[in-house]
C-alpha cells in the first residue's frame, strides 16, 4: 500500500518517546468542566490527564467538551 509506506517513510524508526510531549498536564475528578476548560487555555492543550493521587483515572478532551456542549449538557 502506498499510503502506508509513505507513513513509514516519514516516521521511520522514531520511537513515541522522541515525539510525545513530556508535559503532562493534569486535573482532578472533582474538578468542574469550567475549570478543565480554564486549565485548557491557559496551558495551550485540547487534553487533560485525570488524575487523583497520582493514579490514571482518565483523559478528557477539548472533544468531548464540544461533544457535552452540543448534547446540551452544559446549562
Amino acid at each position: 500500500n502506498k499510503g502506508v509506506s509513505n507513513w513509514a517513510f516519514f516516521f521511520g524508526q522514531d520511537t513515541v518517546a522522541e515525539w510525545m510531549n513530556p508535559k503532562a498536564i493534569t486535573i482532578e475528578p472533582a474538578a468542574t468542566v469550567k475549570e478543565a476548560c480554564r486549565r485548557m487555555l491557559q496551558e495551550h492543550v485540547h487534553r487533560l490527564i485525570v488524575a487523583e493521587d497520582g493514579r490514571l483515572e482518565g483523559i478528557l478532551s477539548s472533544f468531548d467538551i464540544v461533544q457535552l456542549v452540543a448534547e446540551g449538557h452544559a446549562d
